[in-house]
């Protein structure tokens, strides 16, 4: 009984851990950020750029490619969906810079890289593995078990 325990917390133990792609990357640079985040089929990359003038024009360059035009909203996030070929074909490590106004009127310029892709494969794929090792665990302990009373009986009923 202590090991289906143990196996139990071990299954709920890899069920806990995170994975990398469930949370967008946030890059804290100064009093504004950078969120950068795969949409949800990967086809797409969601950059959002906070702390900028409202309304001001900004430009967006993610890797090698050109840059970008376009204007903050008016409350000064800059928000733009790059499809995979502008975001360097998905390579992860890639730059991200918007340049734009900060509400002073300074320049501004958040940057970060692009993160990895969102693997279609993790821990919860393997619980149906791992559950099935579990429950054969307890047949063959339940079996052996079966197997050692009753040569302890049939040894009882010899003596």
């Amino acid at each position: 009984m202590t090991y289906l325990a143990v196996a139990f917390a071990v299954g709920a133990a890899l069920l806990s851990i995170p994975t990398t792609s469930s949370t967008p990357q946030k890059h804290a640079t100064g009093s504004g950020d950078l969120r950068i985040a795969w949409t949800a089929d990967n086809s797409r990359l969601e950059i959002i750029g906070i702390g900028f003038r409202g309304k001001s024009p900004a430009s967006v360059k993610v890797g090698d490619e050109p840059w970008i035009s376009l204007h903050a909203d008016e409350n000064g996030t800059v928000r733009i969906e790059a499809p995979v070929t502008t975001a360097a074909a998905g390579k992860p490590g890639a730059s991200v810079i918007i340049d734009g106004r900060a509400p002073s009127g300074a320049s501004r310029k958040l940057f970060a890289a692009v993160p990895p892709k969102a693997s279609s494969r993790g821990l919860i794929e393997l619980m149906p593995w791992y559950a099935g090792i579990v429950l054969t665990g307890v047949v063959v302990a339940g079996a052996i078990g079966r197997r050692q009373k009753r040569s302890a009986d049939a040894e009882a009923v010899t003596k």
